[in-house]
This record gives C-alpha cells, structure tokens and sequence, in this order.
C-alpha cells in the first residue's frame, strides 16, 4: 500500500468525499484496518480471485496471498469496516462461487461477483 494512503483518504473525507478502496487485502493487519478506518475510509473491497490457494496465490503473485486476504477481511470486520469480496471467477466457477458465498457469509460482506468475462454473477 501507498505510504500516504491514509493522508490521502484523510484529505478526501475532509473535503466531504465517500473514500473507499479495492485491495488484495496482504497489507491488512489489524493496525492497517484501523488506520484506515480512522483516515475515513468507508468501505474496503478485497479481491477474492479463486477458491484455490494456489490458483488465487498465482494470480495475486505472491505465496499465501488467499490466506492473507481472508484474514484482511476480517480484520476490517473487527475495526468496524464495510467489506466487499470483488472475485474474478474463473476455471472452476462452481466452486469459486461457493467458496466465495461461504466466505462472505461468515464475516458478514457483501460479495460482488463477476465471472471470466467481467460479468456480474447473480
């Protein structure tokens, strides 16, 4: 994440804008979620891109990337920010998409779901 991440949303909120942000979630610590939260970030979209660790992993380019952005997730949750799952379903769409329904339900997010092509999913 950009080092003046937080003074940027910070300079947004006060001049009256909603500041949300799309990331992988890998930088999301709790200490992170809650800078955030305090710089006036309303919402954190984290990208969910497969059910599998080491499809998601690839794709993301970095070893236990899923893992982390699950845990982002959560520590959004705990600092009281709205969360969004933003997946790029692809080879294995059934199960992405039950894994990624499974995930949102436990940690109470919203999922916006699109499939290869961009689409929004239903």
């Amino acid at each position: 994440m950009r080092a003046d991440l937080c003074t940027i949303a910070r300079y947004g909120t006060d001049r009256g804008l909603r500041m949300v942000m799309g990331t992988s979630g890998y930088f999301l610590d709790h200490a992170m979620a809650a800078r955030l939260r305090d710089a006036g970030i309303r919402a954190v979209a984290v990208s969910i891109d497969s059910a599998d660790p080491a499809v998601h992993d690839s794709f993301q380019g970095v070893s236990g990337a899923l893992e982390k952005a699950v845990q982002g997730i959560k520590n959004c949750r705990d600092e009281g920010k709205p969360r969004e799952h933003h997946p790029q379903i692809g080879s294995s769409p059934k199960r992405s998409f039950q894994y990624v329904s499974g995930v949102t339900s436990r940690l109470s997010a919203r999922s916006l779901i699109r499939d290869e092509k961009g689409r929004f999913m239903q």
